[in-house]
């Protein structure tokens, strides 16, 4: 029997939560059925060098978009023109049974512009475009991004509320799936305990990207003023981005910066998040926060703002959604700090919590979209 050949575009390969899916459930595919290539925008990014041997890879650009690309960002008509003449060059003649974008955005531009190539098309959507749509400067118009949706077969949605967001936005899809990433638990509980990772006290943890919509400077507000309660707790936020700068400024301004480390990207953070209490997640918006189903597969209480996905991952009490301000995370990391009934009784929920992820369920269901 051939094997089925299956094209995923990619933006890059850096350390978001998208991309560790990307990588876990590339790790997975049976490639005793599956003939897989990987073309990615930028072929940059910490997990480049950790795909799986079988993969091919493709990309459109080695470092970074070329000036040509750059200029032609306000004249989307011209751009188009542009990007789908190389995407053509780089795919020469090849044909696929599947193509599938990983990413809204750019990913998927390009995607709609190969999708003639290819029996079936699969777009993944990993955000609540209701209250986080990033991709509209990428497509001109949303009529244009809405026609882009409508050529994909199937539209993949990874939470309830996004599914409700993607629709308040893009309306209808005849094949719109609500479809749970892959999360290997063994894997993250093996990676956890490849090295010991030391505490001075309570700790919570973030990890994500330096960016707006993460929204890291109400945990360093938090810590500020859980300091002013006469609480000394430690906070990690692991992660690189445009706001660094400005977010170690603010920590230090607040004289905090000797209890909030900066721990960059981790490749590994497996080990810190294991080391620390908890999970702290104080986004905006989120898809289904990745990094939520970690914690749970270490058994760790989160305090989280009310994104998509929180409420289908902490429905039994795994723990705390919070308003979205830095004194109402405060008064959830105070809580988990000093009421340790309440923080066992969180951590046990976590630990049950965690043993509903099985990847191996969940790439059956994916590959049957394939």
């Amino acid at each position: 029997m051939s094997k089925r050949k299956v094209l995923f575009i990619h933006e890059t390969m850096n350390g978001g939560g998208a991309e560790r899916v990307l990588l876990d459930l590339l790790r997975h595919m049976d490639y005793m059925r599956y003939d897989v290539t990987l073309l990615l925008v930028c072929a940059t990014g910490v997990y480049v060098e950790q795909l799986p041997d079988e993969v091919k890879l493709l990309c459109l650009h080695r470092n970074k978009k070329p000036l040509v690309e750059r200029v032609l960002f306000r004249c989307k008509p011209l751009l188009d023109r542009w990007q789908e003449r190389h995407i053509n060059r780089v795919l020469g003649g090849e044909r696929y049974d599947t193509i599938v974008s990983f990413l809204e955005g750019p990913a998927m531009i390009y995607h709609s512009m190969a999708a003639s190539r290819a029996s079936r098309n699969v777009t993944w959507v990993h955000t609540d475009l209701k209250h986080f749509h990033w991709t509209s400067c990428f497509h001109g118009s949303l009529l244009k991004e809405q026609q882009r949706y409508a050529l994909m077969d199937d539209v993949v949605v990874i939470s309830r509320e996004a599914r409700a967001g993607y629709e308040a936005i893009m309306g209808k899809h005849p094949h719109l799936h609500v479809q749970h990433n892959p999360i290997d638990r063994d894997s993250i509980v093996a990676r956890s305990l490849e090295v010991t990772v030391p505490k001075r006290r309570f700790t919570v943890c973030n990890i994500g990207r330096l960016i707006e919509v993460k929204r890291q400077e109400r945990i360093i507000g938090a810590a500020a003023m859980l300091r002013e309660r006469g609480l000394e707790i430690d906070f990690w936020i692991m992660g690189t981005g445009n706001r660094e700068a400005q977010l170690k400024a603010q920590a230090r301004l607040l004289g905090v910066d000797d209890i909030v480390k900066f721990a960059g990207f981790v490749t590994n953070p497996y080990p810190m998040l294991r080391a620390a209490d908890a999970l702290v997640v104080a986004s905006d918006a989120e898809g289904y926060p990745t990094v939520v189903c970690e914690a749970l597969c270490l058994g760790k209480p989160v305090v989280s703002t009310p994104v998509a996905g929180i409420d289908e991952l902490l429905h039994d009490g795994a723990g705390i959604v919070c308003e979205p301000s830095e004194g109402a995370i405060a008064d959830a990391v105070e809580r988990l700090a000093c009421d340790r009934e309440c923080y066992d009784r969180l951590a046990q929920a976590s630990q049950l919590g965690g043993r509903q992820f099985d990847i191996n369920v969940v790439m059956q269901s994916i590959e049957k979209m394939l």
